[in-house]
Order: C-alpha cells, then structure tokens, then sequence
C-alpha cells in the first residue's frame, strides 16, 4: 500500500461539463485505496489551501483525490459580483455529476471506491450527486448547507460525516436539522474552539483526522495498521512541502 503523497502523479485537468468544461487537479497515488472527490463551489477550489491540506493527510493514506472548481472563471467573477450563482445547487450538481462520471472513466481510476468531501455550498452538491450515484461510498462534508439539499438526496441512506466547528452555531442547527430527518448512517462531529472557516491552529488537522477515519471506515480497505501521516511535530514541515508538491505537476491538457 502507497502511503506518500510525494510518489503521486498530480494532473491539471480540463473536463467538459455540457457547453462548459471545469479545471480540476488530480493526484493518484501507486496503487490507490480508493478516489475522494472534493467539491467547491467558487474559483481556485483545486488551489484552495484548506482543500490541499485536507488532501495531503488523505494522500498520505493512499487515496487518490480530485479537487474540482465547481464554476467557471467567468462564473467566479459573477459570483464575487453578486452573489447568486454560488447557491445554484442544480448546476454544482450537474457538473459534479460529470466530473465524477469523467475521473471513473480514467484507466487509473476505474473499479476504485469512491466518495465525496465538499464544503459550503459544494456540500449540498455532493449529498446530491451521492444520491443520483449509488456507488458513491461515503459522504464527508465541511460547514455544510444541509438546508439546501432537496428532494430524494435528502433521505439518502448513504454514509454522511457532517463537520462543524463549534463556533458556528448556525451550521451545527441546520446539520442536526439535517440528521433529524433520516438519521441513517449521518453523523455531526464538532470541532472544538473552532469558527466557520477553520482558522484556529490545529482546526484543519482536526478536520482532516475525523475525514480520514471515516473514510478509512466506508471505502471498504484494510487500513488498521496504518500510522498517523502528519503527526503534530512535523505539521510545519507538511505546510512548507505543499508548494513544491504542486509546482512539480505534469499537464494533462493546457489550460
């Protein structure tokens, strides 16, 4: 079993979504455990330091990761205009729908376990597509806005780890909302001394610790003898790796 993230091959990837295509970066290790499809809802999702840091601790788990710009560049600067198309869950779940049906397709991916870690907005995107694709495994979810997510995909029984920081009281009424309605394999951890982005010291790892064990619980691996990757001593010397990890990147298709 892989457990480096630095043995991984890491693409920037265009993928077409109807008359529209999306930026993406993939990254496989040797020998994957299994595919995490990280959904974001404004520009820079596959840049986002918060992203990164949670797909690092999965690397070092053998997982392979797609982190995935949900809006175009154009439809990032509407958004940061107005405001509107950040909360058009259809058109994130589409395009979720498609990227997830794109990486399945790839050589490397194919026959692999696959789940979801979206955040925000791109959560209610995630629980979506999970429940329009019955092999989807697991479910992970950051600040979630379970109020948004509709219809069937709400009673979907699939595995559901819904994350929120302590602080942010509004987030944790519309999860434990959420799980009231079908409360089948859904869970609500809190992270302590922790607002609405995360920010604290420590909080990230946290997130990315309770995200790992969940998913080492639901993509159906052996992974009990596995050592913590990125214990607290060498945590500085992870965040100072991230940068050469993605400028050493091999180009699937131009930008």
């Amino acid at each position: 079993m892989n457990t480096s993230a630095t043995q991984s091959s890491i693409i920037h990837v265009h993928i077409p979504c109807a008359r529209e295509a999306i930026h993406g970066e993939l990254a496989i290790p040797d020998a994957p455990n299994g595919l995490v499809i990280f959904a974001h809802a404004t520009q820079g999702g596959w840049a986002n330091s918060k992203n990164w840091s949670i797909a690092w601790k999965l690397h070092q788990r053998g997982y392979a990761t797609l982190l995935l710009d949900l809006l175009t560049g154009v439809e990032a600067g509407l958004e940061t205009a107005k405001g509107l198309l950040h909360f058009e869950v259809p058109l994130l779940s589409e395009r979720l729908r498609a990227a997830t049906l794109w990486a399945l397709s790839q050589e490397k991916l194919k026959g692999l376990e696959f789940a979801f870690f979206g955040s925000d907005v791109g959560a209610a995107a995630a629980i979506e597509v999970a429940g329009a694709l019955p092999a989807t495994s697991a479910v992970v979810c950051r600040a979630a806005r379970t109020d948004l997510v509709e219809g069937a995909a709400d009673q979907l029984g699939k595995p559901i780890l819904l994350i929120a920081a302590e602080y942010d009281r509004r987030t944790i009424r519309r999860n434990r909302e959420f799980i009231q309605r079908n409360n089948a394999n859904r869970r609500l951890e809190i992270v302590k001394g922790a607002t609405h982005r995360f920010p604290e010291e420590g909080a990230l790892c946290e997130v990315a610790r309770i995200t790992a064990k969940w998913l080492d619980a639901h993509l159906g691996a052996e992974r009990s003898n596995l050592e913590e990757a990125v214990s607290a001593d060498n945590r500085d010397l992870v965040s100072a790796r991230l940068p050469d990890l993605r400028i050493c990147t091999t180009l699937a298709t131009p930008w």
